[in-house]
């Protein structure tokens, strides 16, 4: 009995996170792997691929390491952490995955037996989950928007691509505040001198692979000589270190 109640209870989870695909309509239209599906295209094509929208808490676990994942997930709201963690327990973040960002999908097309990392809800968020390997075989219908899917999927993989270059080039600096002119410099060249990290400071360090504390003092240092200015997650940064000050804008 206690049994059936447990599986009951359960059941009755999963369906409370389960949202109609209806309500998203909206949000999908301007996701990067959406791009170029019309919006009339788009209910047919979720019933076809038998996409799944699901809410997370934060902190709540979306996948585990080792798990073999089937569905790639499209983040629609909220925020959610790659981590990785080794036998003792220490955890690494390897990448911070926004709204409308895809994840997962790595793993599917490697057709891994199972993920090397974890994903984790970094705030509440909503996941439409695609099982992507019938996204990479057409179906008999011959639907037109897997072909577009696929060039999308491929433009996503390839800009995933070059943030991990970016990713590489920041961690192939020695010093703390190597490492941070480098992701300033990345950052800036991005959306000029201002910018919002999405990440805390803890998020940070783990991200630089450095001590959150050494990072906190190192971040006062170029303050104090005008390298950046910030606050909270808002950093100010000038074109260049000799240009002298940073300045937040009037």
């Amino acid at each position: 009995m206690l049994q059936l109640q447990h599986t009951f209870a359960r059941i009755v989870v999963i369906i409370k996170r389960c949202v109609k695909m209806e309500d998203c309509l909206p949000e999908l239209e301007r996701i990067p792997l959406f791009e170029n599906i019309g919006p009339d295209e788009l209910p047919r094509m979720l019933r076809c691929l038998g996409a799944v929208r699901k809410r997370f808490r934060r902190s709540e676990f979306i996948s585990l390491g080792g798990d073999r994942l089937d569905q790639a997930g499209v983040l629609l709201r909220g925020a959610v952490h790659m981590i990785q963690e080794d036998a003792r327990g220490n955890k690494v973040l390897l990448d911070s995955v926004g709204e409308g960002d895809l994840f997962g999908e790595n793993f599917i097309c490697a057709e891994e037996s199972g993920s090397s990392v974890s994903f984790q809800a970094a705030s509440d968020c909503v996941v439409l989950f695609l099982p992507l390997r019938r996204v990479l075989r057409t179906c008999s219908n011959a639907c037109g928007f897997h072909h577009r899917l696929i060039e999308n999927l491929a433009k996503i993989m390839a800009r995933k691509n070059r943030l991990l270059l970016e990713r590489l080039e920041i961690l192939s600096r020695r010093t703390i505040r190597e490492r941070l002119l480098t992701w300033f410099s990345q950052q800036t060249r991005k959306g000029g001198g201002r910018f919002t990290c999405p990440m805390g400071r803890i998020e940070t360090a783990e991200y630089l692979c450095v001590d959150r504390s050494a990072l906190t003092r190192e971040l006062a240092r170029m303050k104090r000589e005008g390298l950046v200015d910030f606050s909270g997650n808002t950093y100010w940064v000038p074109r260049c270190p000799c240009e002298g000050a940073a300045r937040k804008p009037e």
